[in-house]
């Protein structure tokens, strides 16, 4: 059974791969069931203005791009919290070379950090 809202539902799914959670692991964030959050995915439930609200307020998640698709899927995320999400993301990942990058980052002294960033700057304006 289907709901009309059929773009939402997909949505969901599209937050949760985003942030590379499981159904469990967003449903412990949303305070809903694995089960839920499959059966919201799959349009079998209704998107509720609860989950609208929990997904907004946990995940900074856009209310306007949740209901129509329109704009983007984030709200502006204030710097730390964009930090969390790319090393939740990264942790999650298993990149090594990406992890072992920003550790050795983090171990060079002030002049060699500005060196390193100042090339990153130069690389990314060249593409």
């Amino acid at each position: 059974m289907s709901n009309s809202n059929t773009g939402i539902n997909k949505r969901i799914r599209e937050i949760r791969k985003f942030y590379h959670l499981t159904q469990t692991e967003l449903g412990q964030r949303m305070g809903i069931s694995n089960t839920a959050v499959s059966k919201l995915e799959s349009g079998e439930n209704n998107v509720s203005e609860k989950n609208i609200m929990v997904l907004h307020n946990i995940l900074n998640i856009n209310e306007d791009w949740l209901r129509t698709g329109q704009g983007h899927m984030l709200d502006n995320i204030p710097q730390e919290d964009e930090y969390f999400k790319a090393a939740t993301m990264l942790s999650k990942s298993n990149d090594e070379l990406a992890m072992r990058t920003v550790i050795e980052y983090w171990k060079l002294d002030d002049k060699s950090k500005k060196a390193v960033w100042d090339f990153l700057e130069r690389l990314m304006k060249n593409h």
